[in-house]
């Protein structure tokens, strides 16, 4: 049986646990509605990667993401680089992540339990909703989102979901991608910023090239952000060849267009991390997303809807496709 439940392991905000016999999923909703955890609970792997240096505490409007970041699955909007946008300066990582969150348990107990929750942005007129439903027995979690203009004009925005994800060198990263842009580079092992290669090899300076597809150990000096774009479905995947387990996240490709792939390889603040993000537009700076005609627009009182999956799974070593079917979905190797 699926259930809601509050975890008491923090007295200064709530945690929510979401839950079935498969999967496990915690959720932080005065921290920006952040999920902390999604864990396989037949194997005891949860997928999602922690900040060892940074315990989950609440932030305020103006502070480094970065500096305050512990990890998990936050949702960005409307911008990732801070800029300016109609006279305001739009924070770094957006609106969303460092605000209180309303919540609601619509359904606590039963086949399909869900968790509601919602905020206002502050300086662009939005109104954000999120939905977690998660159904008795099932290997995936749904996720529906809602994002009004509450506003009397149009708005331009970006919006991505950002789920730092744990590695290992036993595990790759899927995602049926064609074309590939660097955005930032820690080295020349990572490409150079501006380079254009067809996924997943990246071409290499010294003649050499290297498969995107496989997480490298850990190496100081290796980082980097690359967009995959001309996506031919919508889903990413990422498996543990050994364990055979995984990851994967099923979304719009109309609405969802690109994936920035954030690899942090040990050459950003020393962690070890990837964070696959799928975004209504690049680059992650909207005033230059408007410069290239590539933002998200939004009429006033119109909204915009959207529903993204994300499901674990076992048995391959590696994903060619994601199937959706009338009970669930199809995991090819």
């Amino acid at each position: 049986m699926a259930c809601i439940s509050l975890d008491k392991e923090y007295s200064e905000f709530n945690k929510l646990v979401v839950e079935n016999e498969r999967i496990k999923i915690t959720v932080f909703p005065e921290l920006g509605a952040k999920i902390y955890d999604i864990i396989d609970k037949e194997n005891d792997v949860n997928f999602l990667w922690h900040n060892l240096r940074v315990r989950p505490r609440h932030a305020h409007y103006g502070q480094n993401f970065d500096d305050v970041w512990c990890g998990g699955w936050d949702e960005i909007l409307p911008t990732v680089d801070s800029c300016e946008y109609r006279g305001d300066k739009l924070p770094y990582m957006g609106e969303l992540w460092f605000k209180p969150w309303d919540f609601r348990v619509l359904s606590a107990q039963g086949e399909e339990v869900c968790l509601y929750t919602s905020t206002y942005t502050s300086i662009l007129p939005f109104y954000f909703e999120r939905w977690i439903y998660l159904k008795d027995n099932d290997s995936y979690v749904h996720l529906h989102y809602k994002i009004i203009n509450k506003g009397p004009k149009t708005v331009d925005f970006l919006w991505g979901i950002h789920p730092a994800l744990n590695i290992s060198v036993s595990h790759r990263i899927d995602v049926p991608g064609k074309r590939c842009l660097v955005g930032f580079s820690s080295s020349p092992e990572m490409g150079f910023v501006g380079q254009f290669y067809k996924w997943p090899f990246l071409h290499l300076r010294n003649n050499g090239s290297r498969d995107m597809r496989i997480i490298p150990e850990t190496n100081p000096n290796l980082a980097g952000g690359h967009y995959i774009t001309e996506l031919e479905e919508g889903w990413f995947s990422l498996t543990d060849t050994k364990k055979k387990l995984g990851i994967g996240f099923i979304f719009p490709t109309d609405l969802l267009k690109v994936i920035w792939v954030w690899m942090m390889y040990g050459g950003w603040r020393g962690f070890y991390g990837i964070v696959p993000e799928p975004w209504t537009g690049y680059p992650n700076i909207l005033s230059e997303a408007i410069k290239k005609g590539r933002q998200r627009i939004l009429e006033p009182d119109s909204s915009l809807e959207c529903d993204v999956y994300c499901l674990i799974y076992s048995r391959v070593n590696s994903v060619s496709r994601i199937v959706k079917k009338s009970d669930g979905f199809k995991v090819i190797g």
